[in-house]
């Protein structure tokens, strides 16, 4: 992308950094530039994070990051990574992007993330 410009949100869990991301996309939309990408949510049971789940921007597909009890696979605290709703919903948003969007968001890189060699191809 000639002109390429990133931009770093940082801050502590739960200050709003998603939410930021999603005012901002909207406001792009509304100004006609094809934003694309992916966020991860809390998903919350009875006030208790039980887990992430991932959305396409463009699409609106959704999957799971991780989740508590989620059987097999990797872990990070008490969450089981699903690789496979990570690269169907989360690379593909990514690919899709860049294929297509004027702005791409990827909303987080983190350990869950990075358990995915796709994931990490695709953000590289």
């Amino acid at each position: 992308m000639l002109g390429a410009k990133n931009f770093l949100i940082t801050g502590r869990p739960g200050i709003g950094k998603t939410t930021a991301v999603l005012r901002v996309s909207e406001a792009l939309k509304r100004l006609g530039v094809k934003v694309g990408g992916m966020i991860s949510r809390e998903e919350r049971e009875r006030g208790v994070r039980v887990g992430f789940i991932l959305e396409d921007l463009m699409t609106g597909e959704r999957g799971y990051l991780a989740r508590v009890g989620a059987g097999l696979g990797p872990r990070v605290g008490k969450y089981t990574v699903l690789i496979d709703d990570l690269e169907r919903v989360g690379v593909g948003a990514i690919e899709r992007a860049l294929r297509e969007a004027d702005v791409i968001i990827i909303d987080e890189i983190g350990p869950m993330e990075l358990y995915s060699g796709k994931f990490v191809d695709a953000t590289a």
